[in-house]
């Protein structure tokens, strides 16, 4: 531990003034990562003990400023982070649908390293369940039921984040294929109907989302967007959706308005693709991971 606490002394109060910007802080951050990673409780009580008496006894002389010394405690913060999420067992629904590596990247980017499977027992033990995906779905649910993992996504207990078509299966039933799908939502799944020359189906882009619903409806209280406010922008791909309904939790309007994100108990789902939605896309990652 001492060696530790003397070498990030040397890494951070070895800058310069004005020279522990964003990027030291991230090569900081990147060094201290593997180290804190294995901390137990009083390990890591002793480290902040430690750094707290480094700061009372040197900021004066390092002259570090207000911007320095806050870099410095937001690496290390999210190397903390990152070490919680370490431990949590999240898998990533293994089936015939794209875009799944992109899930698995941006999960990777937070600090956690998913199991990427279709086995039955590994979902059922997973802490947190994504279950992503760009396809068809009639496809997509012949491939799910061969597999045994329709029943085992209707029947989870721990919290589980459907993505694009993983919405659109998580519901009743869909006009892709006239497919009958898992009835998690009590919702259909239409296609989308241009209604002027310039509505463009596929709805692909960015665009708003809104957490007030009609009037017939009170607002769901979803944990995915804590911190969240009205208009906030993310990135769509779809030809069909989910109208509005019960389970309703966020809302997008293209042509008409539509659920753009769906909760129930533990299920949750968004149409449009968090790992292609940049700073706001990963809040919704981590939100969902710190359910």
């Amino acid at each position: 531990m001492k060696e530790i606490v003397k070498c990030y002394e040397n890494k951070v109060f070895g800058a310069r003034k004005n020279r522990f910007s964003l990027y030291s802080a991230r090569l900081f951050e990147l060094w201290l990562s593997p180290k804190v990673l294995s901390f137990g409780k009083n390990q890591i009580n002793l480290f902040f003990r430690s750094l707290i008496r480094t700061f009372e006894l040197r900021s004066k002389v390092l002259s570090f400023g207000k911007t320095q010394i806050n870099l410095v405690f937001r690496s290390l913060i999210r190397t903390f982070a990152r070490r919680k999420r370490k431990k949590m067992n999240v898998a990533v629904v293994k089936y015939n649908a794209g875009n799944i590596y992109s899930v698995i990247h941006a999960l990777q980017r937070l600090g956690v390293n998913p199991i990427f499977t279709d086995n039955p027992e590994q979902l059922q033990k997973a802490d947190k369940v994504l279950f992503p995906g760009q396809g068809e779905a009639s496809n997509a649910m012949r491939y799910l039921k061969e597999h045994g993992l329709d029943k085992v996504i209707q029947d989870l207990r721990n919290p589980i984040l459907g993505i694009c078509i993983g919405q659109q299966l998580m519901c009743r039933h869909s006009q892709e294929g006239d497919t009958e799908c898992l009835g998690i939502f009590d919702a259909d799944v239409l296609r989308f109907k241009p209604q002027k020359h310039e509505d463009k189906v596929p709805h692909m882009g960015w665009n708003q989302l809104s957490f007030i619903q009609n009037e017939e409806l009170k607002p769901l209280d979803c944990g995915l967007f804590k911190g969240f406010s009205e208009g906030e922008f993310v990135y769509f791909v779809h030809s069909f959706y989910v109208p509005i309904c019960k389970h309703t939790a966020a809302i997008t309007d293209y042509i008409l308005p539509f659920s753009a994100a769906l909760h129930k108990n533990n299920f949750y789902a968004t149409q449009f693709h968090p790992e292609k939605s940049g700073s706001v896309g990963e809040r919704i990652i981590k939100n969902f991971l710190e359910l």
